[in-house]
């Protein structure tokens, strides 16, 4: 059985059937677990850890990047270094990162199967047009910034 999380500050962490058959649902705070380096996460379970939005690459909550996704195919070398890139011009979200640190990080393994890496921070932000060309090729996408991230 599959329960979607809740829009407040608590979310349901367990469905299932008990013995006699009832739905048990247990709740907790949101951030109160925390993902463990290595380990492999759901959408929602992210959702459960960071909160804000289930579909974003880089979903925000209150002015602040709360995780970042990374699909391989997009960014064939994810591992090292990490490169975020950036299509639409002046995007809050590169804004936001640069001013702050320890960002959660997911590359994609397979369906609904991200690998927790650690916390990333922005550690160079460029808008140089041969860089931005060459991620472009990478990506086969129109990139205007790239941004390198460390991990902290």
């Amino acid at each position: 059985m599959f329960c979607a999380p809740r829009a407040s500050r608590f979310s349901q962490s367990r469905c299932g059937k008990t013995g006699d058959g009832t739905t048990a649902i247990k709740r907790r705070k949101m951030g109160e677990r925390q993902p463990t380096i290595g380990n492999r996460y759901t959408i929602e379970e992210q959702y459960e850890f960071h909160g804000g939005n289930l579909k974003a690459q880089a979903p925000m909550k209150d002015g602040r990047v709360v995780l970042i996704r990374v699909h391989p195919i997009r960014n064939p070398n994810p591992d090292t270094p990490l490169i975020m890139d950036w299509r639409r011009r002046n995007s809050d979200k590169p804004r936001a990162m640069l001013q702050q640190g320890g960002i959660p990080f997911y590359i994609r393994r397979r369906e609904n199967e991200w690998e927790y890496i650690g916390k990333f921070e922005v550690v160079y932000k460029t808008t140089n047009p041969a860089v931005c060309a060459w991620r472009s090729r990478v990506t086969g996408a129109q990139i205007n910034e790239v941004l390198y991230l460390e991990g902290r």
